[in-house]
């Protein structure tokens, strides 16, 4: 379904394992990668052209580690403000995915986390997958590595109905095979009053349990929960609970059930969660 995949890097080495997430993207029949690094403006000057030259090179060496694995490669280095360029190769590309890394639980040295992926997911119009990346030690020597290695094992989809979330609900569907767990949530706000509150809940109850019998086709495990406060709070706990590998969240909706509101929660929970997160810009 991701056929043709985006793939940001810095050549730190946190970012170089992303590349232990193409045998999962190769699996959903990602056949495409389009490697990108960025030559950010503010350190472009001295010698601009043999920098960017050689980051070409280090680019295409690691495309052809990358095409031993089954994939088409394109390299693209372009010189600007990272999240802009990134957001527009995807463009020109037509690209139906971004990955890009952040650090996980542990701070380790900001490779994309900070102001690039802040102003991505402000921008991006193409489904963008925040990879977990976190600092761990192993006898004795620290290395980086992925916080869930299958992303698709066990998903949550927080929705609030609107527009915005529809695109993120047909995406979740479509990898309802690949799942061994889905869980399905909404979150209802909780400054309205009980009795508001309890129309609302039922409100939602019906409308998650009819997308979760569309899930249950394929994935074997559906549950679903409607909890009442903090949209953003409530994701991050549904998602420690029940053990989540990957949240996947509608970008920018306004809820079809009022009451129902993710809003600013997309950005809230692809900042502040520690495990992947995968956007949904609406259509």
């Amino acid at each position: 379904m991701f056929e043709k995949v985006v793939m940001a890097t810095d050549f730190s080495p946190g970012a170089e394992k992303l590349l232990n997430c193409l045998g999962e993207l190769k699996n959903l029949g990602t056949e495409e990668i389009i490697l990108i690094w960025v030559m950010e403006i503010g350190s472009a000057g001295g010698p601009t052209g043999k920098l960017k030259e050689l980051h070409k090179q280090k680019l295409e060496e690691k495309a052809k580690e990358v095409e031993t694995m089954g994939f088409k490669v394109t390299c693209e280095a372009p010189v600007g403000f990272p999240a802009s360029e990134i957001n527009q190769v995807a463009e020109d590309h037509k690209a139906s995915l971004i990955v890009i890394g952040s650090r996980g639980k542990n701070r380790i040295r900001e490779f994309f986390l900070g102001s690039t992926v802040s102003r991505m997911i402000r921008q991006a119009k193409t489904p963008t997958l925040i990879e977990r990346i976190e600092l761990v030690e192993k006898m004795g020597e620290k290395d980086c590595q992925l916080v869930c290695e299958r992303k698709f094992e066990s998903i949550l989809l927080p929705t609030d109905f609107s527009p915005a979330a529809e695109k993120a609900e047909s995406i979740v569907t479509e990898l309802a095979e690949y799942a061994g767990k889905i869980v399905l949530a909404s979150i209802v706000d909780e400054g309205e009053t009980k009795e508001e509150i309890q129309v609302l809940k039922a409100k939602a109850e019906k409308y998650l349990q009819k997308l979760g019998e569309s899930c249950s086709l394929a994935c074997p495990d559906v549950k679903v929960r409607v909890e009442v406060g903090v949209p953003s709070r409530h994701i991050k706990a549904i998602a420690e609970e029940e053990d989540i590998t990957l949240i996947i969240v509608g970008m920018r909706g306004k809820g079809g059930v009022e009451g129902l509101v993710l809003g600013s929660t997309a950005e809230a929970v692809a900042r502040t969660s520690n495990r992947p997160v995968l956007l949904i810009p609406a259509s």
